[in-house]
C-alpha cells in the first residue's frame, strides 16, 4: 500500500494546533518540522496528480521541474496557482530546514504554509 502524503499535512496541522503561540525547548524545531512536512505533503499531492494526467516523474530536479510543469499548463488557472504555491512553500521549507535564524514570525509562517497546502488540495 502506498503512503498517503496527506498524513504529513495532518501531522503539520496537529503540530500547529498544539504548539501555535507557544515557546519552549523543542517548540521551534516542531514548528520547523510542521513547515517541512506540510511542504512535502503539498509537493507529493501535486506530483501524484500531475503523474495521473501524464507528467513523467524526473530522476533529478524534482521540485523545480514539477513547478515548471504546472507553469506550462496555461489553460488551467488552478495549475498556475499551484505553481505559485509550490514555489512559495519550497522557499519556506528550505528556510525551515537550512537557516539557523528565521527572522519572520514562525507561527505565521507555519500557518501560512499549511493553508497553502490545504489550498493545493482544493485546487486539485
Amino acid at each position: 500500500m502506498s503512503f498517503d502524503w496527506k498524513n504529513y499535512l495532518h501531522l503539520a496541522e496537529k503540530f500547529r494546533d498544539t504548539f501555535s503561540g507557544k515557546n519552549g525547548e523543542y517548540v521551534e524545531g516542531i514548528k520547523r518540522t510542521a513547515i517541512s512536512r506540510a511542504y512535502y505533503a503539498g509537493f507529493h499531492i501535486a506530483e501524484n496528480y500531475a503523474i495521473s494526467v501524464g507528467y513523467s516523474k524526473p530522476t533529478q530536479n524534482h521540485h523545480q521541474l514539477l513547478q515548471t510543469w504546472y507553469r506550462t499548463q496555461f489553460g488551467n488557472l488552478n495549475h498556475q496557482e499551484i505553481k505559485t504555491i509550490l514555489a512559495r512553500t519550497l522557499k519556506a521549507r528550505k528556510e525551515a530546514d537550512y537557516n539557523d535564524l528565521i527572522t519572520d514570525n514562525l507561527d505565521d509562517k507555519m500557518k501560512s504554509v499549511i493553508l497553502d497546502v490545504q489550498r493545493i488540495e482544493v485546487l486539485l
